[in-house]
Parts: structure tokens; sequence; C-alpha cells
């Protein structure tokens, strides 16, 4: 057990104590008061600069303390809100004159914390789970302000370097739902494509002598499907292969799984998958060739 006169002769040797404890005297209200007393993200009204909020870490257990730097930010559909992360075991080694050093007094939760304003970034709405309350309008100022202007460091030690790139490096797996969202968001919204075979003037009595050799093969219903792909700048390379029957190879130039799902005119279907590098033979019987309806390419989700 530690000595009560070695606790009380810490405390008197450290202002930063001595405050915390006159504070934890003082105060009406506990951290434990305030964590009991803390709102749900649903129960609160607006989303603005200066709250101390709960974050969400994606796929783990852990919980930050953070404070709100900006108002919802709403673009393709996505919601989110920009933060600095709140540290309480930071070392005073690791600081410099640019550090924003929060007092218990001037906390919600009465807790000394280092404002990370140089790791500021997005997360998503649905990351903040807890709000404790707010800070006061100074203090919100001044840590916008901070982050605004991002002064460089003065006299930040090696340690201090080292610190800020550890928490930098932290706040990407934070902030790593809302960049996969938005990544996913600027994927093209279509994945299937429908080529109507009707749609192709088949003009069998043409002089143009290709047409006609290929007319003769019974491959002219895929020399229009390759047109068509190459004339719509469709995500596919088309490959003509030696063959005694048509055949055409497909291939997706992003190299994504696809299938076909080819109609013919008596509503019969075949099915033909690519392989896991996005490549699929279109290898038809030459009267089941001629037969084609439409083929519907879709990409596996």
């Amino acid at each position: 057990m530690t000595c009560p006169t070695k606790i009380c002769s810490r405390i008197l040797k450290n202002q930063k104590l001595q405050n915390a404890f006159i504070y934890s005297l003082t105060c009406e209200e506990t951290p434990g008061d305030k964590i009991r007393k803390a709102k749900k993200r649903t129960e609160i009204s607006e989303i603005k600069p200066g709250q101390l909020w709960k974050i969400k870490i994606p796929k783990a257990n852990e919980n930050i303390l953070a404070i709100t730097t900006s108002s919802i930010i709403k673009e393709a559909g996505i919601k989110a809100v920009r933060i600095t992360p709140l540290c309480t075991t930071h070392s005073e080694k690791d600081t410099d004159e640019t550090d924003i050093i929060l007092e218990p007094c001037e906390m919600p939760l009465g807790l000394l914390c280092l404002a990370q304003w140089w790791n500021d970034r997005p997360v998503l709405l649905t990351q903040l789970s807890l709000c404790y309350g707010e800070l006061s309008k100074d203090i919100t100022d001044k840590i916008l302000t901070r982050i605004s202007e991002f002064p460089k460091p003065v006299s930040l030690s090696a340690s201090g370097h080292l610190f800020r790139q550890i928490e930098i490096d932290k706040g990407k797996i934070i902030s790593a739902p809302l960049f996969e969202k938005i990544s996913q968001a600027e994927k093209p919204k279509t994945n299937i494509y429908l080529i109507d075979f009707s749609d192709f003037a088949h003009n069998l009595d043409s002089a143009n002598e290709e047409p006609a050799m290929a007319a003769a093969s019974n491959d002219i219903y895929l020399k229009d499907f390759e047109q068509y792909i190459i004339k719509n700048n469709l995500p596919f390379a088309c490959i003509r292969m030696p063959s005694k029957k048509p055949l055409l190879q497909l291939r997706s130039t992003n190299e994504n799984k696809f299938k076909l799902e080819i109609t013919f005119k008596d509503a019969g279907t075949k099915k033909l998958i690519s392989d896991m590098q996005g490549v699929a033979n279109i290898d038809l019987p030459p009267e089941d060739t001629k037969r084609i309806s439409s083929v519907a390419i879709i990409f596996a989700p």
C-alpha cells in the first residue's frame, strides 16, 4: 500500500496534481456522475464543435475520447464529422508550446487531457456513441484556431515526434470506416450490363468481305457483341480466339469475377462463369450463336 504521506508529497510537488485534487474535492459532480449522465448520439439534437464524445474504434472493443471540431458533413450520401482525439496518458517530455493541455476544470469529465489538434480527422457520424458534455467556447475556439493555423513544433523532442506519429497512425485506424465508405461510393453503381442482340443490324447481303465471311462462319453475332463492348467502353478486353466454332474471350479490365446470362430467342438460357481473374470464353455451337437474343454481364458483388 502506498504511504499517504508520499501521496500528499507528490501532490504538493506537482501543480497539475494539485489542481486535479482540488477540483475533485470541490466539483459538485464526479467523473462517474457525468459518465452516468452521458447522452447517446440519438439523444443529441445537434452535432457541433466543442462536444466531448466517446468514439468507437472499428473492429475493436476499444473507445477513445475526442472533441468534435465540425458540424455534420454530408457528401455522397455519407454523414461524417471531424474530431480531435484526446490523450490522458501523455508525457510532458512529448509535448511542446504548440500543444493544448486541457486542465480537469476545463473538461466535462474532470480529466487532464492533451488535445491532439495535429491529429484532427474525419470519422463516420455513427462512430459517435456517447456525449459527455461541451467545452467552453474559448477552449473550442482555441482548438479550432490551432487546427486552422497548424503551427510547426518549436521544441518537440525526438520522442515527441515519435509520439505524434504513433497517434496519427492510430487515427488512421479510427477513420478507416469513413474512407472505406467513400471508396465504395466512388465505385460504379452499375454492375449489370444488358446487351440486346435485336439492336444489331445484320446485313448478310453486304458486299463487305469481312461481314460476309463472319456470317458464313456464324460469327457475325459475336462480332457485333464485341463491337458493342468496345463502342460503349465496357470494362472488358475482347480477344478473338482461333477455333472451328465462334469463340470470343472476355477479360475484365479490373480482373473482377463475373458471369454471363445468355438468353436465346426461344426463351432458353445459358450461364457462363468467369474464372477468379475475370476471364470467360463465349464458345457456343454455331446454331446457338444465331439464336442469341440478349446477354447480361453481371459482376459478382
